[in-house]
C-alpha cells in the first residue's frame, strides 16, 4: 500500500511539472509538434500508410496465400512457423514497423495462432521497410542508394539471424483452422484495410508529434544540452555524436536526420534497427487487446540494433564506395522515396491480380 501512495505521488507530480513546463514553455512545445507534422506528412504517411493498407488486404485476402507458399521453406524450414504466416512475415521484411505487428496482433486475437508465437514473430517481424532505409535515409540524407541498401540488407540479416536462433528451441505450431472467421468480398476486404490502416497511421502520427515536442524541449533546454557535454566529456565523446545518438532512440525519424548529420553508417544501423522509443510504444498500441507480453520484443530491439550495427560495419568494409559516395547530410526536406516504394507496391500488386485470377469473387 506504501508503495501504491508513493506510486501515485509521484506520477502525480511528475504530470504536474509536465503541465507546468507546457504552460510556460508553450512556443517551444508548439514548434516541436510542427517539426513532428512535417515528418508525419513529408515521411511516415507517404511511406508507411500504403503498406499498412496493404498490410492489411494481404492477411485479409487470398493474397497471403500465394506469398505463403513462395516462403515454405522460411517459414516452416527455418522459423519453424506454420505455412500461413509467410505473407506475415514478407511485410515484416519490407512493410515498415508496424505493419507486422498489426497482422500479428490480429491472428493472436483471431486465435489462430498462440500469444507465444506471436510474442516470438514480434521480435524480428517489426523492421523498418525499404522505402525507408533506402529512399528516405539513403538517397534522400546520404545521397547514395548504395548506403541506403547496406542499411537494409544489414537489418534483414539481424532479422534472420534473431529469427532462427528463436526458433532453435521452439515447436512447431498450426495454424487454428477452426478460427477462420467470416469471408469478405475483395471490396470489403479493401475498405477494411484502408480505414484500418489511417486509424493506425493517426496512431502513431500522434506519438510522433508528442516525441517531437519533448525532443525540441530537450534540445532548447540548457540543463540537459550541459549534462550531455558533461557526458561526453567524462567519456571522451564527441557530444554531437552523443546528441544524435539519444534522439535517434527517442523518434527514429528525427533522429536519423542527426545521426546522418554527425555520425557514421553503423549508428544509422543501431538507430533503425532498434526503433526508437517513439516506434515501441507504436507497436505497443498495435498489440493492445492480444494479451502478447513484450519483454522478450523490448530486448530483441537493443539485440537487434547491435547485430545491425556489426553486420553494417562488416559491409562497409566489403563495399567501401558506397560510404564514399555518400554526401554529407544539408538538412534538405526529407522525401518519402516514392520510387523505391511504387516498385515493391506494383511487385506486390501483381501478385494479387495473379491471385484474383485464380480465384472466385
Amino acid at each position: 500500500m506504501e508503495l501504491k501512495r508513493f506510486k501515485g505521488i509521484g506520477i502525480t507530480s511528475a504530470a504536474v511539472m509536465v503541465a507546468w513546463l507546457l504552460l510556460s514553455d508553450a512556443k517551444v512545445f508548439a514548434e516541436g509538434i510542427y517539426e513532428g507534422i512535417k515528418l508525419c506528412t513529408s515521411v511516415l504517411i507517404p511511406s508507411l500508410f500504403p503498406f499498412m493498407a496493404l498490410a492489411g488486404f494481404i492477411c485479409t485476402s487470398g493474397v497471403s496465400e500465394v506469398l505463403s507458399k513462395v516462403l515454405k521453406p522460411l517459414t516452416v524450414t527455418l522459423f519453424k512457423l506454420p505455412e500461413e504466416l509467410g505473407g506475415i512475415i514478407i511485410m515484416g521484411f519490407i512493410g515498415g514497423y508496424p505493419a507486422a505487428a498489426r497482422s500479428i496482433a490480429a491472428e493472436v486475437k483471431q486465435g489462430r495462432i498462440s500469444a507465444e508465437t506471436g510474442e516470438r514473430m514480434l521480435c524480428f517481424c517489426v523492421n523498418a521497410g525499404p522505402p525507408f532505409l533506402i529512399g528516405v535515409i539513403g538517397v534522400g540524407m546520404l545521397g547514395s542508394f548504395k548506403a541506403g541498401a547496406i542499411l537494409f540488407v544489414s537489418q534483414l540479416v539481424s532479422a534472420l539471424v534473431i529469427g532462427l536462433l528463436m526458433s532453435l528451441r521452439a515447436k512447431r505450431e498450426q495454424i487454428n483452422r477452426d478460427m477462420q472467421g467470416v469471408k469478405q468480398s475483395y471490396s470489403q476486404v479493401f475498405v477494411n484495410s484502408v480505414t484500418d490502416a489511417a486509424q493506425a497511421v493517426i496512431s502513431m502520427c500522434a506519438f510522433v508529434l508528442l516525441f517531437c515536442a519533448a525532443l525540441n524541449y530537450c534540445k532548447n533546454s540548457g540543463f540537459i544540452i550541459g549534462g550531455i557535454n558533461f557526458a561526453a566529456n567524462v567519456f571522451s565523446l564527441n557530444p554531437n555524436k552523443v546528441a544524435a545518438f539519444l534522439i535517434g532512440i527517442t523518434e527514429v525519424t528525427a533522429g536519423c536526420a542527426a545521426v546522418a548529420e554527425n555520425a557514421g553508417m553503423p549508428m544509422l544501423a543501431f538507430v533503425t534497427a532498434f526503433g526508437s522509443l517513439s516506434v515501441i510504444f507504436q507497436i505497443y498500441g498495435q498489440l493492445a487487446g492480444s494479451g502478447m507480453r513484450l519483454t522478450a520484443f523490448t530486448l530483441s530491439r537493443v539485440i537487434h540494433g547491435l547485430l545491425s550495427m556489426g553486420i553494417c560495419a562488416l559491409l562497409i568494409k566489403i563495399f567501401p564506395d558506397a560510404v564514399t559516395a555518400a554526401v554529407q547530410f544539408k538538412g534538405g526536406e526529407i522525401t518519402s522515396g516514392s520510387a523505391v516504394s511504387s516498385v515493391l507496391l506494383v511487385a506486390v500488386a501483381a501478385m494479387f491480380l495473379l491471385t484474383v485470377g485464380k480465384r472466385q469473387s
